[in-house]
């Protein structure tokens, strides 16, 4: 597919320059440079281990109050 842009001449010659720099046409230049703008990027895996955490009910979430003997009785549970 063939499309028109049209550039200012400064960035027309940064385009050029850039291009015979790294050995590649000002054509293969943009291409890749749109490629690499549209192409979906990938989330990296964080490693390390999978931590569980213990579930707390509340009857107003967002809210709760604890003490530590709480807290411990439900991490022992």
């Amino acid at each position: 597919m063939r499309i028109t842009l049209e550039i200012s001449a400064t960035t027309h010659r940064r385009i050029k320059a850039r291009a015979a720099l790294s050995g590649r046409s000002a054509e293969q230049l943009i291409l890749r440079s749109i490629e690499q703008s549209v192409k979906p990027k990938s989330v990296p895996k964080k490693k390390g281990r999978r931590v569980t955490l213990p579930l707390i009910d509340s009857k107003n979430p967002g809210w709760l109050k604890l003490t530590n003997k709480q807290i411990n009785q439900n991490l022992v549970s």
